[in-house]
């Protein structure tokens, strides 16, 4: 029995050496770096023409989100 467990032993650490000694195991991801993924970007409605744009993509008006497409419509 002992020979057996023995055999085994030494039959994983040779598997594992053939492998390169570094087999890793899935690391679950910290909280921090969950909240990174979920966060994503604010979508806002353009006040002017009802499109959802992201917040980085507009310009505030009056207290009320205009997309840089209709910005850009008044100013030429």
């Amino acid at each position: 029995m002992i020979l057996k467990l023995l055999i085994f032993a030494v039959a994983a650490v040779l598997i594992y050496k053939w492998l390169g000694g570094s087999v890793s195991l899935p690391k679950k991801p910290s909280p921090s770096e969950k909240t990174k993924k979920e966060e994503g970007e604010t979508m806002v409605e353009c006040d002017r023409c009802g499109v959802y744009v992201a917040t980085e993509e507009t310009t505030i008006v009056h207290g009320k989100y205009v997309c840089n497409e209709c910005v850009r419509k008044e100013t030429r």
